[in-house]
């Protein structure tokens, strides 16, 4: 659906981008309504209006329609939502404008910006980076700063006044020109405003806004789940609520034919997938969905499932008969995976979408894989005749080897926090860590396993499964010593993962000390995870904005003759 208002009317109105009719969503009792903004999440719209000084909402349908903020003596223009945070932008004019931000309760506000702005017109929220940026048509700017006004960043100047709309997707800035009949973007971080300006596209009518449509612009909760006994033929119907106690640390590990959950202190034993599994190899976790993914062998599909059991459905079933590692990217939707047999790197959509190979040259038995989602760098190792850990692109771009040393690498895990990988070496029992270049290597632990297998990080403790002795286990993050361990007839655990209800949080870190940020030349760090490409003199970017090529010389002089 796209909504929009309709300022000769004064009615908030939406229609189907699949067509059908228009629909009159809100049509009483608005005076001046300005901007609007869609929380996908919850599925409200909310929207603001200069006469009445305040800011409203109600469902996707008009009903339950309320009074968020009144904003007081100052008149709300730009609104824009981050639904995850809770939080409601908005700028407000008077002898200058500013930029807000209030909770959706409309309670606990705070001055994001006042200083050097005139006129803001539209505001966007990049809800990666947690950023908000403006368009201000009366400094002729773009401009933006993270959630609290810090770290400001002023992307472009002299922006024409006829400028409507911005919308963020990936790394670019989009905006449209009602004048001049063009929409135009602009890469988010560089050395200098002039070298971002990346496209223009010109349209037949006169465009007053512009918004991006595509899944990871609008990632959402799965508020309703989902319920699917179409794979398994014993499942329930009449499950009761599974759902875990989301205060609790739990850990999720798989058999090769089941998949349990259990408490960090040992309680709550739970088995969420069991009827029909035949070779389950691995498994991984969407933190937003609470949805666990993983690879069966012996049926040769990726399947997910909900924590509580429910909601069983198949991923991919095309060539993935031996998937051996899988990785969730949360930020941009995405999961990842290595095939040991058919030696390749695949990615898909978390939400529907077709499969996209990235890497099938020279991979000789791959088979664990982590992401790091702020750096869009992929890790994996290899078992084949030459044993590494290797890094690229999450496009297959800018290979590295990592380490290349280990004997049997296996699983790989990323300390996001700290700034490490880590790596199981099954051929020495032990776990690895080294800087996300690889350098400053390390073993955490010698002699605390025989056969180590799964990995997952949380705090100071590394969840880890030992398929020999029978174990769930953790070790100590610094010391590798054991420090908890869950044994038994019943588990024979081949991968392991510990949820809990705290954010993943991912440290600062200049991208150009890992891999020169992936640039073939010169590479600036613009803010934090955040580096732009540039060349040396005499070079200039390609259009992937990555590698160099040499540039045109032009003549000293120039002769121009103009024959009448």
């Amino acid at each position: 659906m796209v909504f929009w208002i309709d300022r000769s009317t004064n009615k908030i109105e939406r229609k189907s981008l699949d067509g059908g009719e228009i629909q009159h969503i809100v049509s009483r009792h608005l005076h001046s309504p300005e901007s609007l903004a869609v929380d996908w999440v919850h599925n409200k719209i909310y929207w603001t209006d200069i006469r009445l000084k305040q800011i409203e909402r109600c469902d996707l349908n008009g009903s339950n329609r309320e009074v968020v903020f009144n904003t007081g003596k100052r008149r709300p223009r730009a609104i824009a939502l981050d639904p995850f945070e809770g939080y409601i932008f908005w700028s407000s004019s008077g002898k200058a404008d500013k930029v807000e931000r209030v909770s959706t309760n409309g309670r606990h506000t705070k001055r994001i910006s006042k200083n050097d702005l005139k006129v803001i017109r539209n505001l966007a929220i990049d809800v990666i980076d947690k950023r908000v940026y403006w368009l201000d048509i009366g400094k002729r700017r773009i401009e933006s700063s993270n959630y609290i006004g810090k770290k400001r960043n002023r992307l472009l100047e002299e922006i024409s006044p006829n400028a409507f709309g911005l919308a963020i997707f990936e790394q670019k800035v989009y905006w449209a020109d009602s004048v001049d009949n063009s929409i135009h973007s602009i890469v988010k971080y560089g050395d200098s405003p002039e070298s971002r300006v990346d496209w223009s596209i010109f349209v037949e009518s006169s465009p007053k806004g512009v918004c991006i449509n595509h899944p990871s612009t609008q990632p959402s909760f799965d508020i309703t789940g989902s319920f699917n006994c179409s794979t398994h033929s014993d499942c329930q119907i009449d499950l009761p609520d599974l759902t875990p106690d989301p205060s609790r640390s739990y850990l999720i590990y798989a058999n090769t034919t089941s998949i349990h959950r259990i408490y960090a202190d040992g309680s709550g034993h739970m088995t969420i997938a069991k009827a029909g599994l035949s070779n389950i190899s691995t498994i991984e976790f969407d933190p937003l969905h609470k949805m666990v993914y993983f690879a069966d062998h012996g049926r040769g599909v990726i399947e997910r499932v909900r924590t509580d059991g429910r909601g069983l459905e198949v991923v991919s079933t095309r060539g993935v008969d031996s998937v051996e590692g899988m990785a969730v990217d949360w930020m941009h939707r995405r999961l990842y995976w290595v095939d040991s047999v058919g030696s390749y790197i695949a990615t898909q959509s978390l939400y529907p979408g077709s499969r996209h190979t990235i890497l099938m040259s020279s991979l000789d038995e791959p088979h664990g894989i982590a992401v790091h989602p702020a750096l869009n760098i992929i890790y994996w190792s290899s078992w084949g005749e030459s044993p590494k850990i290797e890094a690229a692109r999450h496009d297959g771009s800018n290979r590295v080897t990592v380490a290349a040393s280990p004997v049997r690498p296996t699983k790989l895990a990323i300390d996001y926090t700290h700034n490490k990988v880590l790596w199981i070496d099954a051929g020495l029992s032990t776990i690895n860590e080294a800087d996300l270049d690889g350098t400053n290597h390390r073993v955490i632990n010698r002699g605390e396993m025989h056969h180590p297998f799964g990995l997952a990080l949380y705090g100071e403790l590394m969840w880890s499964t030992d398929s020999e002795q029978r174990e769930v286990l953790a070790l100590d993050r610094n010391s590798g010593e054991k420090r908890v361990s869950f044994s038994g007839d019943w588990i024979i655990p081949v991968d392991v993962h510990l949820i809990h209800s705290g954010r993943r949080v991912i440290g600062d870190i200049d991208p150009c000390q890992v891999f020169n940020g992936g640039c073939e030349q010169i590479c600036i760090y613009a803010h934090t995870n955040q580096a732009i490409c540039n060349c040396e003199t005499g070079y200039h970017l390609r259009r992937d904005r990555v590698t160099c090529e040499p540039g045109k010389i032009k003549n000293k002089f120039e002769i121009k003759i103009k024959i009448k």
